[in-house]
């Protein structure tokens, strides 16, 4: 019969079995998955160690803090200086006022030494430099191009923060002067610890806040925000706090002037998926903005405080009228 001849194919020769793409989709897999998991993971290192040095600066700066009240005269501990603010009011929607020198000269002047060493960058875990480099070729770059101190500010004796306690005591005066606040009628204790958070930032040349609503996480609007301008406004122009919405759409920009006190509300309307009588949205008005900082050796210099606690809300300000 016919002869058949069979003859043998290594596998390893043997084409479409797939066999010669599996390093290609370890590959593919290692970047899909493995590369981004180890970025995510040197970020969120990264963002750690910001917190923890400015902690940390903050804990060993306190002896540092404390013998700098003798130096600029302010007493140790320094006096609250009660005081009736003189309030102007620059606009009813949203409510603001001003209180010119809310804080002394040596008062501002102490914040930005004492709480230098301790600044990092705005924007967590990406170090300063590129931050401003980010937000000069694009618009949409970072949000905020600032250093600060962005965290929880110890309060009592040995921390070195007798200053700021001082500060937030004179706040409260200031809310029963603006009729916003009482600790009376079941509502707020009449403390500091109401006072959400404390932040001392400073905005160099370039430095800016773009456009946002004072809110937390959630969407649900601040009820107060306090802020200090430490020193005047740069002389290369910029660095104004603007409104552009304020007053049915005319717009508002405030200058900065050492020692003045800038409060607003952000109150606008109950959510409406709200699940209590005390989450609001902002309101449309509230919408503001840091402008950026001209000039080569300019800087801005802010302190921020922020009111809003389940102990007093939107609903209590509202109430109060």
């Amino acid at each position: 019969g016919d002869q058949i001849s069979y003859f043998y194919i290594p596998i390893s020769d043997r084409k479409g079995t797939g066999q010669e793409g599996l390093p290609q989709v370890m590959g593919l897999l290692k970047k899909a998955f493995i590369y981004p998991i180890y970025i995510g993971f040197v970020v969120v290192s990264y963002c750690g160690y910001s917190v923890l040095y400015t902690e940390y600066k903050l804990k060993q700066g306190a002896q540092w803090r404390s013998s700098l009240l003798a130096e600029y005269q302010l007493g140790s501990p320094p006096s609250v200086e009660p005081i009736v603010p003189k309030l102007t009011q620059l606009s009813s929607d949203p409510p603001m006022w001003r209180v010119p020198g809310f804080m002394s000269e040596k008062e501002c002047d102490y914040v930005m030494e004492a709480y230098k060493p301790a600044f990092s960058s705005c924007f967590p875990g990406v170090p300063e430099p590129l931050v401003y480099w980010l937000g000069s070729w694009a618009s949409t770059g970072s949000p905020r191009i600032c250093q600060n101190i962005d965290t929880d500010i110890p309060r009592g004796p040995g921390h070195g923060n007798e200053v700021l306690e001082s500060i937030e005591q004179r706040i409260l005066e200031t809310l029963r002067g603006a009729n916003l606040y009482t600790g009376q009628d079941g509502y707020g204790r009449g403390t500091t610890s109401s006072l959400m958070e404390v932040q001392v930032v400073r905005y160099r040349r370039g430095g800016k806040f773009r456009p946002h609503f004072d809110e937390s996480l959630d969407g649900t609007a601040l009820p107060l925000t306090f802020m200090v301008y430490l020193n005047d406004g740069p002389e290369g122009g910029g660095g104004g706090t603007s409104f552009p919405r304020a007053d049915a759409g005319k717009g508002l920009e405030v200058d900065p002037r050492k020692g003045d006190l800038l409060v607003w509300t952000s109150c606008g309307t109950i959510k409406k998926d709200a699940e209590s009588i005390h989450e609001y949205s902002p309101s449309n008005s509230s919408y503001h903005t840091g402008l950026q900082v001209e000039g080569p050796h300019e800087e801005k210099w802010i302190l921020n405080f922020f009111y809003g606690t389940s102990e007093v809300s939107c609903h209590d300000i509202k109430r109060k009228g």
